[in-house]
């Protein structure tokens, strides 16, 4: 094989509406599809199963997986069992794998040709958000002093689409066993463990996180980049510089809150691979030419 396409969807969030998308990817014909986190909106067992039946419907050699930060969200039920999210966030990975897709998170990479594929969901440790808050604000998921009882009575009784937007939701569905900063290092240093071993071939790195604070749009208002907090972190582009044969990075989870689709930072490209992105809506595609190691990026419009 000359070349490799591959084809990247990143926050689908379903169960949104996805014909279009399904046509789509299935006309570019890739090799790889890559889904970077968020595929699911809520995960729970019947959406899982829904959606593992609508992977079926894409046709591509090989199906890859990153986790998203909604991979790892817990049911009210769960809470009160006192599920981890990793506990949910392993479940849902199971159930991919039993179908025989592959998730990154949890494997050593993806090799085809001369290009590997590594990745994990990322995480978020604050340090992307303004410092004019404090850390017990973004612990607390608003800046407001506005405890978690009253966001779970907004959440709960009132709907999420009727809360005021100034607070985060990971706070009522997020349980970790550890601070958010030592799941940010322990994927640090699986992504570091995959790279390491394939030094020779183009390396394409997965987040589902953002990696760099100049991904992030910082014309919004201070209020509005409050949420920056848990877009991700710097120490996250760390095994990307430390290993120089990564060319791209993928990442998701900002949506629309990034001033470019596309953003080159000494010699590595990050994009964004929200399809619906409001600048260059479309399905993300990769060319990489295995004997001259040109990476060429387009967009299919949605």
């Amino acid at each position: 094989m000359a070349s490799t396409r591959i084809a990247f969807i990143g926050d689908l969030h379903y169960p949104r509406e996805t014909g279009r998308l399904v046509q789509l990817v299935n006309t570019v014909k890739p090799h790889i599809l890559v889904f970077n986190g968020d595929f699911l909106d809520t995960p729970t067992e019947k959406s899982l199963a829904k959606f593992t039946k609508l992977l079926k419907r894409f046709r591509a050699e090989g199906i890859l997986f990153t986790l998203g930060n909604h991979e790892h969200y817990l049911s009210r039920n769960k809470l009160r069992k006192h599920w981890s999210s990793l506990d949910q966030a392993r479940r849902v990975a199971d159930t991919l794998e039993s179908e025989g897709y592959l998730v990154l998170d949890y494997s050593e990479g993806y090799s085809t040709g001369d290009v590997f594929i590594a990745g994990n969901v990322g995480w978020y440790d604050y340090t992307l958000g303004p410092e004019e808050y404090s850390e017990s604000d973004y612990e607390n998921c608003n800046p407001f002093k506005v405890g978690l009882g009253d966001l779970y009575q907004c959440e709960f009784k009132h709907q999420y689409h009727k809360c005021p937007e100034w607070w985060r939701r990971d706070c009522l569905y997020i349980n970790l066993p550890y601070p958010h900063k030592e799941y940010v290092k322990k994927n640090i240093d699986r992504l570091n463990r995959q790279l390491e071993n394939h030094k020779d071939e183009i390396g394409i790195v997965v987040y589902h996180h953002a990696p760099r604070k100049e991904l992030l749009d910082h014309s919004l208002s201070l209020e509005e980049q409050f949420d920056y907090a848990y877009a991700g972190s710097t120490k996250l582009d760390q095994p990307i510089r430390k290993h120089g044969n990564v060319k791209l990075v993928a990442y998701g989870h900002l949506h629309n809150k990034t001033p470019r689709r596309v953003t080159v930072i000494q010699g590595v490209t990050y994009v964004n691979t929200y399809p619906f992105h409001r600048r260059e809506p479309g399905v993300l595609v990769l060319n990489v030419d295995h004997r001259s190691g040109r990476m060429d990026l387009s967009f299919i419009r949605i």
